[in-house]
């Protein structure tokens, strides 16, 4: 397999590639300037125009655009432009494989960001197990946060007309080098044994609901972004190195256990309300627990019996336990 990773865009004359030889060109791996393969070859002058040319291999190009069937990923998977997953439809991820993303780039230019890659899933969605976790990386020579969008889990048309679906679940996977790595559009989510590194946000989710389990987050300026209206759950996590650890943006339950939140430059733990500039007149803030105790760089280690909870007048609950909170600039930051 050539490796290609060539970048072959807005030519101007009939053909991007023209072969006169005789002999086979290997042009695998390369962008496009479209995802399609019968596109891609009605812009290669080869052994089909001509008996007399060699062939041009241009198989494992970057692709895009709606996937119309069920089909698997394994091996390397090469994205140049938006990968929408449509209802009814499902991709299933082999253990082991590497989907690398053209960085920033978008051959549809559609989406939320028409210059960075999205795989849109309004489908189906499943990450196997039974071997090396799959990877979802910036193809860049220099990878960095943002290269790409991210997995966008969306409600379908069924779900918009009141229509119940299943959970969508992200497991042994890898993240890496995204503007959002996992986002849930309006739909419940559940993350379990997968890492986040190199992402602006690993997890953005304004679903019913989210639960984060036996999951690392390295890197990240925003480990866990929740702004949804039920409950967030996070257990048995580890958060390290970023902005904030775990950002929550709307009155949710909240129940976080087990958890290593180290190493964030402004909160470990940052439970801010959308527009509640304080605390509401006798609603008790962290019961059991002053937040000024855990502002320095001190480890934090929270036993059964030392629970930070709030129980808001609304019925909400905020809950840490068992948690070990250190090197943040605030431990936990509630209003």
């Amino acid at each position: 397999l050539d490796d290609g990773g060539n970048y072959i865009l807005n030519s101007t004359g009939d053909y991007d590639l023209i072969n006169l030889t005789p002999h086979e060109i290997m042009a695998q791996g390369n962008l496009w300037w479209s995802g399609e393969s019968a596109a891609i070859d009605s812009r290669i002058y080869d052994d089909d125009e001509a008996p007399a040319s060699g062939l041009v291999d241009f198989s494992h190009h970057y692709r895009s655009g709606v996937i119309t069937g069920d089909e698997a990923w394994e091996g390397e998977v090469r994205v140049g432009g938006d990968i929408i997953i449509p209802e009814g439809v499902e991709v299933k991820v082999m253990p082991g494989t590497v989907v690398k993303v053209a960085p920033h780039h978008d051959g549809l230019s559609s989406g939320v960001d028409p210059m960075r890659v999205e795989i849109i899933v309004a489908g189906g969605i499943t990450f196997k197990d039974g071997g090396n976790p799959s990877r979802f990386i910036s193809d860049g020579y220099a990878p960095e946060p943002g290269d790409w969008y991210g997995i966008r889990f969306v409600r379908g048309k069924r779900e918009e007309g009141g229509g119940k679906r299943e959970e969508r679940t992200v497991k042994n996977t890898r993240v890496n080098h995204a503007e959002r790595g996992v986002s849930a559009e309006g739909v419940k989510l559940s993350v379990k044994k997968t890492r986040f590194n190199d992402c602006n946000l690993g997890i953005y989710a304004t679903g019913k609901a989210l639960e984060v389990k036996k999951t690392r987050f390295d890197n990240d300026s925003i480990g866990i972004y929740f702004a949804g209206s039920n409950w967030i759950e996070v257990r048995d996590c580890t958060l390290a190195l970023g902005d904030y650890g775990i950002w929550i943006d709307q009155e949710s339950s909240v129940d976080i256990k087990r958890s290593h939140i180290k190493d964030f430059s402004t909160a470990g733990i940052y439970y801010h309300p959308e527009g509640k500039d304080r605390v509401p007149a006798g609603r008790p803030l962290l019961r059991g627990l002053d937040p000024k105790q855990i502002q320095d760089s001190k480890p934090l280690y929270l036993g059964l019996k030392d629970v930070a909870a709030t129980q808001g007048l609304d019925g909400n609950r905020f809950e840490v336990k068992r948690c070990h909170i250190a090197g943040c600039g605030t431990g936990i930051d509630a209003a």
